[in-house]
C-alpha cells in the first residue's frame, strides 16, 4: 500500500491543505486536491498506464505522487492557482 502525501501550507496569510494520493491497479490515478477550510479549490488528476506484468513499483508510482504534490505547492505559492477572494 502506499500512503499518500499532505502538507498544510500557509500563503497569503491563509492557511491550504494540499493532499495526494494514488489509486488504481492497470492505471495508476495519482489525484491532488488543493483544500482551504474544508472546501476543494483545485483538483489535479494524471493517469500512468502501468507497464506490462506490473513492472512498475510502488517507487515510480511514489515518485509521480511527490512530484504532482510539489507542483501544486510551487503553483500556489507561484499565484498561478486561482483562489477566491477572502472576505
Amino acid at each position: 500500500m502506499i500512503t499518500g502525501f499532505n502538507t498544510n501550507i500557509e500563503h497569503q496569510g491563509q492557511i491550504y491543505h494540499v493532499q495526494t494520493e494514488s489509486e488504481g491497479t492497470t492505471f495508476v490515478i495519482v489525484s491532488t486536491f488543493l483544500f482551504k477550510d474544508g472546501a476543494a479549490l483545485l483538483s489535479r488528476k494524471t493517469q500512468y498506464l502501468l507497464a506490462a506484468a506490473g513492472q512498475t513499483s510502488d517507487d515510480t508510482i511514489r515518485d509521480w505522487m511527490k512530484d504532482q504534490h510539489k507542483k501544486v505547492l510551487k503553483d500556489l505559492v507561484a499565484g498561478k492557482v486561482p483562489l477566491p477572494r477572502i472576505q
